[in-house]
């Protein structure tokens, strides 16, 4: 269940990935913190690594 869980998990954030422009330093000093990418697609990809 849990390996089915993170594939599942990568899929959408590989989907994500593609329609997520890519961010520079400057846009975290911009919006204050991490964007959008950090957050919802290089955190899940750290958090729960592929099998």
């Amino acid at each position: 269940m849990k390996r089915q869980l993170v594939e599942r998990l990568h899929t959408l954030a590989d989907e994500l990935d593609t329609l997520e422009p890519a961010f520079t330093p400057y846009d975290r000093l911009r919006f204050g913190g991490p964007t959008s990418r950090d957050t919802c697609i290089d955190a899940v990809r750290a958090r729960f690594p592929r099998p």
